[in-house]
C-alpha cells in the first residue's frame, strides 16, 4: 500500500473557485496554454502519467486566469484526454490564434528519487534571447521558476530558469528565429516558455501530482508568475500544503483530517485515490 500522502487544505478549496475578478490589467493580453503530451502518454511513479497531469494542471489555469481576472483570451492545445495533438499542430493553433505568449505544461522523468523545478526560455545559439517580437521568455522563466519553489516546495536549481542551449548544450540549438531545441519553442511565433514542474517518476512527487488539489496548486504558481510578468500584484492567496505524518514514528498517515481556519480537509488513501493507479 501507498503511505506517502498529499494534505492541501481546503483554505485553497473555498478560496479559489468562488471568487469574482480580482484583476484587471490583463485586458489586452493573451496566452497559449500547451499542456504536454496526450491521452495517457509519460506514465510515471505508480501509473499515473505526466499528460493526465498537466492537462488538469492547464484546465486550472486556464479556469483561474478566465475567472479571476479580465484576461484578453486563453487558448488551449487540447482540453481532454482523449485528443491527440501533435508537436505541429499545437505551433500551428498557437501562431493561429494570435496570443501574445506561449507556455507549454510538462513533468520530467529521472530516477525515483530525483525531484526538482525548472522553466526553459527558447534561446540562440549564441546564448542570447530571440530578437523581439519573440522576446520575453527569459523573464517570465525566472518569474515561475521561483514561484515554482514558493508554491510547490521543491528544489529549483539555478533559479528555476534556463535557456534551452545552455540546458541541452548548443549543438542542440536550432538555426530558426528562436533557436531552441524543444519544436514548440522553435516554432511558436511569440514569446515562450516550457515548465518541468516536477517529476512524474519521482515516488514523491508523482502521488502528490494524482491529488487534484496539488494540480491546482500547480496552477496557481503560475497564475502569480503570470501577473508579475504583466507587471500586476500577486493575489494574496491561504495555501496550506504538507504531509501528515504520526508524532512519534514519523510515518505518514491514511486519512487523516486537518482543520486550519474553519475549514476541514481529508488527506488521501490507498481506496481513495491511489489505488486507481498502483
Amino acid at each position: 500500500m501507498m503511505t506517502r500522502l498529499l494534505l492541501i487544505a481546503a483554505v485553497l478549496m473555498a478560496a479559489v473557485p468562488t471568487r469574482a475578478q480580482e484583476v484587471t490589467g490583463l485586458s489586452d493580453w493573451s496566452i497559449f496554454l500547451d499542456p504536454g503530451h496526450s491521452q495517457n502518454e509519460n506514465v510515471g511513479y505508480s501509473g499515473y502519467s505526466e499528460a493526465r497531469k498537466v492537462l488538469q494542471v492547464g484546465l486550472a489555469l486556464r479556469d483561474m486566469l478566465e475567472e479571476r481576472t479580465d484576461i484578453g483570451a486563453v487558448y488551449m492545445s487540447r482540453t481532454n484526454d482523449q485528443q491527440s495533438v501533435s508537436l505541429s499542430q499545437r505551433t500551428a493553433a498557437a501562431n493561429a490564434s494570435g496570443a501574445d505568449y506561449f507556455h507549454s505544461i510538462h513533468s520530467n522523468a529521472a530516477g525515483p528519487t530525483t525531484n526538482y523545478a525548472f522553466v526553459l526560455w527558447a534561446q540562440l545559439s549564441n546564448g542570447n534571447e530571440p530578437n523581439p517580437p519573440y522576446a520575453g521568455g527569459r523573464s517570465m522563466a525566472e518569474i515561475l521558476g521561483a514561484n515554482f519553489g514558493e508554491g510547490m516546495r521543491i528544489p529549483t536549481p539555478n533559479g528555476g530558469a534556463y535557456g534551452e542551449c545552455d540546458f541541452y548544450g548548443a549543438s542542440s540549438c536550432g538555426s530558426g528565429v528562436k533557436g531552441s531545441r524543444n519544436y514548440v519553442q522553435r516554432n511558436s511565433l511569440m514569446p515562450s516558455t516550457l515548465s518541468e514542474a516536477g517529476f512524474h517518476t519521482s515516488t514523491t512527487q508523482n502521488p502528490r501530482n494524482m491529488n487534484a488539489d496539488w494540480k491546482v496548486l500547480e496552477a496557481q504558481a503560475m497564475f502569480w508568475g503570470i501577473l508579475e510578468y504583466n507587471g500586476l500584484e500577486r493575489t494574496p492567496d491561504r495555501i496550506a500544503t504538507g504531509i501528515i505524518s504520526d508524532a512519534e514514528n514519523e510515518i505518514p498517515v491514511n486519512g487523516a483530517t486537518i482543520t486550519i481556519a474553519g475549514e476541514s480537509y481529508t488527506t488521501d488513501t490507498f481506496e481513495s485515490l491511489f489505488s486507481q493507479y498502483a
